[in-house]
């Protein structure tokens, strides 16, 4: 209970004290607005959300079959070049979290998990694509290439300075 309380509590707060500001600016046309808009993009993410849990279970479930060979795909280059992969194709954080705690949780090497999220994060894919309409084309090309730039670096120096 304390956990949903944490998470939910404050975007409730925050949602609620926008329907009173709205309610105070524009009556109920404008909170009657805001709920249409919050439809349409429930109507849009839904799908969206369901192929990331569809995603995030999959390879859960193939983690914890291959639990024993993690440690020899994680090694090395080509496992560093396996994680940058895996990191910029997984879609958002919502599918990496469990991932990366299933993995920390095996006592694996941390240096490709720490690279995995890196990419997840600032390089991957369909963040960059959400970002793009609402930053912009130049400020989402930047954050990109920082990105791209700070996780080879970080897998660079986790190639160096391995166990």
């Amino acid at each position: 209970m304390k956990t949903v309380l944490l998470m939910y509590g404050p975007m409730l707060v925050v949602g609620s004290a926008l329907m009173v500001v709205n309610f105070k600016v524009g009556k109920s046309e404008l909170v009657l607005a805001g709920l249409k808009e919050t439809g349409k993009m429930i109507v849009g993410w839904l799908p969206l959300i369901a192929l990331m849990f569809l995603v995030t279970g999959q390879a859960n479930a193939l983690i914890a079959r291959y639990m024993d060979n993690m440690r020899e795909v994680l090694s090395g280059t080509r496992g560093m070049l396996a994680v940058i992969f895996a990191g910029v194709i997984t879609p958002g954080t919502m599918t990496s979290a469990p991932i990366i705690k299933q993995l920390w949780a095996l006592g694996h090497n941390h240096g490709p998990i720490i690279v995995y999220f890196l990419a997840s994060n600032l390089v991957n894919i369909q963040i960059t694509l959400l970002r793009a309409p609402m930053l912009g084309k130049d400020a989402t090309m930047t954050m990109f290439w920082v990105g791209v730039v700070v996780t080879l670096a970080c897998a660079g120096f986790f190639l160096v300075f391995r166990r």
